[in-house]
């Protein structure tokens, strides 16, 4: 599983929690893709909107402790990047889905969660009423945008010298 991947699934996961165990509701949350199957409503639509990696991840000094497991020697990395997701809601209760969301989003257990991923939660936008008329027909939806912040700790084995010789014999 990627980077990436694990950090959707944990994004939808925590939506889930919240709302569906929580909150006692079963609606079916999913991620947009083009061309993909929409459930009927009420369902929420996760879309990754951007992310931003930084490009100067704090990076240990070789630990040359554990050469068993470490032959190389152990690096520890920590990377962090921070992205956005635009959360959709759709049907008669919309607003009331986000709101529920975003109260959801301040439980300790939910916290937790997040922490247990490596998700902090950056910032959210407003809810905002986003429904279109389709066919005559209204499609009621609603939405607002969530950035986060996600860290990732990595090991390396870079390799490390043992040892420089600085003998050195002059000749004339």
């Amino acid at each position: 599983m990627s980077l990436v991947d694990s950090v959707e699934l944990a994004i939808l996961n925590c939506i889930d929690y919240i709302l569906n165990t929580i909150n006692g509701l079963h609606v079916p949350i999913i991620w947009a893709y083009e061309g993909g199957p929409i459930p009927d409503e009420p369902y929420i639509l996760l879309n990754h909107i951007s992310g931003t990696q930084d490009w100067n991840p704090y990076k240990s000094d070789v630990d040359t402790s554990d050469l068993t497991n470490y032959p190389d020697g152990k690096q520890t990395v920590f990377w962090t990047a921070e992205n956005q997701v635009s959360v959709n809601a759709y049907g008669s209760q919309c607003e009331d889905y986000l709101n529920k969301i975003i109260y959801g989003l301040f439980f300790e257990t939910v916290d937790q969660f997040l922490d247990k991923n490596g998700v902090s939660i950056v910032d959210m936008g407003d809810i905002k009423n986003v429904s279109i008329l389709l066919d005559a027909q209204a499609e009621k939806r609603a939405a607002f945008d969530l950035r986060f912040r996600i860290g990732l700790l990595m090991i390396d084995s870079p390799g490390y010298i043992t040892g420089v010789d600085m003998t050195r014999t002059i000749t004339e």
